[in-house]
């Protein structure tokens, strides 16, 4: 298949799980069972909440690797999460450019922080795959979201 046809995903949603122990929040940590989130949603996350969960109620945001290629985590006591953050999406978009991949594809969009109510700027992760993507210098510092991980 030609490069130009194949597409990125980058969720507005993450994933959560019960992990089987606080103490393990690692990759590959074993869970128990789908995560639940305040929302109530079992086993997902809007990304707004996962902004609000890290920028405003106290989880811990990690990149699993020092490469920064793996997507961030999230978690608070049992409770953890994988998803895309604007840091992520605007990576995602710079790679598909650069390597020459035909685009991105978000699912879905009304997962968004749209109005804004954790970030500064409405639509942060379709902001930043519009920056990523052409070239424009506004970078996801900039958008008022949660910061990249806990420790910045």
């Amino acid at each position: 298949m030609p490069k130009n046809k194949i597409v990125m995903g980058v969720p507005a949603y993450a994933h959560t799980f019960t992990l089987q122990s606080a103490d393990q929040h690692g990759m590959n940590a074993p869970v128990v069972g789908v995560g639940q989130v305040p929302s109530g949603n079992p086993g997902y996350a809007m990304y707004r909440e996962m902004c609000d969960l890290v920028k405003n109620k106290g989880w811990i945001k990690e990149i699993p690797d020092d490469s920064g290629a793996h997507d961030p985590i999230a978690y608070s006591g049992v409770n953890w999460a994988c998803y895309d953050d604007p840091f992520a999406a605007n990576n995602k978009s710079m790679w598909v450019k650069e390597n020459g991949y035909g685009g991105i594809n978000v699912w879905e969009i009304t997962q968004d922080d749209f109005h804004p109510k954790c970030c500064k700027k409405a639509y942060p992760l379709l902001r930043a795959i519009n920056h990523g993507l052409f070239n424009k210098t506004n970078w996801p510092y900039t958008y008022g979201c949660e910061p990249k991980t806990s420790s910045t």
